[in-house]
């Protein structure tokens, strides 16, 4: 598929291996003796029945088939696993370079291990071309044993060539059945019918790799298609999505900003309120609606910055900085929330400047938001750890703590106005992870959080600046 980094194809190449190495102890399990066709031959000499002699010719076809279709599928299999590596006009040559030298080596080592003494004919030097051919079809989304059986189809036809009365005196090489084959060969063109019943069964070996070609090829277009449909189907949904997802910021956007001019005011009478020092209770509940005044602003702030950030307006300046020093600038900032939470925080940051590139005022916010978090939803007494690392070029902050409250499982806690507190007794929008991983995101850094039973863990990875 289209984006994917090509890669090779280790299951093939693992089966191609496994092929080569079978194709090496084909000699040990088949030979003309054990196949029986000296026992056809001499019931065709001694008897004078023709079907013994087309008996010991299907017997020699056979067990050249057998002997040489691991070889053969084995150098194919490796040449194809490493296919995806190269654009397709070249596949071609990839696998004429794989193919041949490979069926010369197995043949060499059978040779190093049996004696057995091989010399390349037209079947064999025709089999490597129809590879070739195959190559130039599209098989990439069917399964690897219907290659072997679209490999196994041309193998046979071609092998067939070896005893066809008519071409026996052509060149097609030597190997450990050569005197057998010409036996064979030389009875059955004395036989017109004998010749014809071969005849008609290379046509219908060919002709089944033909069809069989034809019907794989096209039901991997047609999975070629469907996946194609799938994607695109896909990114016109996610197209959607996005569309929609954009509207409703928008939207959400709008409201926010026009909430803030009414907000301004009640905040700025409550003020004015609170200077006539007024007599209890009336005093009392005009602070209290300042301070939850002041917290409706601060909600209304986080909705208007989530949505400028999630839809992509929000100014982002990179720069280089350190991130240990931005991250020890926060916790001076937060020093008296921390000290006031009761929690024991547990810092590990490195002496060494640890240099990315950022937006110094949102990763500040990213990092405010996160120990924000942490004070508000730990529990009582608790530790809360934050650690600065760099892994393989990255520079990975992690903040944990535990819950107070009951995490749930597979809920996702950067979707907004999401919250650990279910009850919601506890300040806070919902929007404050939400803003951090979209604040993240915006700077190329990655945003994960990790639930365990009631351990809380929140990472911001950053790629690190050389």
């Amino acid at each position: 598929m289209e984006g994917q980094k090509p890669r090779i194809r280790y299951s093939s190449l693992l089966l191609g291996c496994a092929l080569l190495i079978l194709g090496l102890l084909m000699p040990l399990l088949l030979n003309v003796g054990n196949m029986e066709v000296y026992t056809s031959m001499y019931k065709a000499f001694s008897r004078d029945e023709k079907i013994y002699v087309l008996a010991a010719a299907f017997q020699l076809l056979l067990l050249n088939i057998l002997r040489g279709y691991p070889n053969y599928l084995g150098a194919f299999f490796i040449a194809d696993s490493f296919s995806t590596l190269t654009p397709r006009r070249y596949k071609k040559i990839l696998l004429g370079c794989m193919v041949f030298p490979l069926v010369l080596l197995e043949y060499r080592l059978i040779h190093l291990l049996y004696g057995i003494n091989y010399a390349f004919g037209v079947p064999a030097l025709l089999t490597i071309a129809m590879m070739l051919v195959l190559a130039m079809v599209d098989l990439t989304l069917v399964s690897n044993i219907k290659k072997c059986f679209t490999v196994f189809f041309f193998h046979g036809a071609i092998q067939c060539l070896d005893v066809m009365p008519s071409l026996s005196g052509s060149f097609f090489g030597q190997g450990e059945t050569t005197r057998e084959i010409r036996a064979a060969s030389a009875f059955l063109q004395a036989d017109t019918f004998l010749n014809l019943s071969l005849l008609c069964v290379f046509i219908l070996l060919a002709l089944s790799a033909c069809l069989y070609t034809v019907l794989v090829a096209d039901e991997n277009h047609i999975r070629l298609v469907s996946r194609q449909k799938e994607q695109r189907e896909h990114e016109l949904m996610i197209a959607r999505m996005s569309e929609v997802e954009n509207r409703t910021y928008r939207e959400v956007y709008h409201v926010a900003h026009d909430l803030k001019t009414p907000l301004t005011s009640i905040i700025s009478y409550a003020e004015l309120l609170e200077q006539e020092h007024l007599e209890p209770p009336a005093g009392e509940y005009v602070t209290i609606l300042s301070q939850k005044a002041q917290r409706l602003k601060g909600m209304v702030q986080d909705v208007f910055e989530v949505s400028k950030a999630a839809s992509g307006q929000l100014p982002v300046s990179l720069k280089r900085l350190d991130l240990a020093r931005l991250l020890r600038q926060t916790l001076a900032d937060m020093d008296q929330p921390i000290q006031e939470s009761g929690l024991q925080l547990r810092t590990q940051l490195p002496d060494h400047s640890v240099l990315i590139q950022g937006d110094s005022d949102r990763l500040y916010r990213v990092f405010q938001n996160l120990l924000g978090n942490a004070l508000k939803y730990s529990l009582a007494g608790s530790r809360v750890y934050l650690t600065l690392t760099v892994e393989e070029g990255q520079a990975v902050a992690a903040l944990r703590n535990t819950s107070a409250a009951e995490l749930r499982p597979g809920l996702d806690y950067t979707q907004r106005f999401v919250r650990g507190d279910e009850s919601r007794t506890t300040e806070g929008s919902g929007l404050g992870l939400s803003i951090a991983r979209s604040l993240t995101e915006l700077q190329g850094g990655t945003f994960e959080l990790a639930v365990d039973g009631d351990l809380f863990k929140a990472t911001v990875t950053m790629p690190q600046s050389g």
